[in-house]
């Protein structure tokens, strides 16, 4: 099955935030920056969407929506120890009401 996807920017630094948790801070790309005093190490493909406009040949190609899942990053590798996104033990806040 081919999953067809569309390049993907975060609307607002909030929503750049919540990506950023849920994949650069988890991801071995970004693992260096996070245990280093510098920014050298870090990965771009993040600020880089920050940066430039989606129209732009600088744009990381990386950051996808894909459809019926969301956004992800395509270079995304989990890194060793990363912490869940959220606890699997933790009751969902929101839950449907069924009448």
């Amino acid at each position: 099955m081919i999953r067809k996807h569309e390049s993907y920017r975060p609307a607002n630094g909030m929503e750049g935030l919540d990506f950023y948790n849920a994949f650069c801070s988890r991801c071995v790309h970004e693992q260096a920056h996070i245990n280093s005093d510098g920014y050298e190490e870090a990965c771009d493909i993040y600020a880089d969407s920050m940066v430039f406009d989606e129209e732009s040949e600088l744009y990381p190609e990386q950051l996808i929506w894909i459809a019926g899942e969301g956004a992800c990053c395509s270079s995304f590798i989990l890194a060793e120890g990363a912490r869940p996104t959220r606890c699997r033990k933790t009751l969902d806040l929101f839950v449907s009401v069924r009448a």
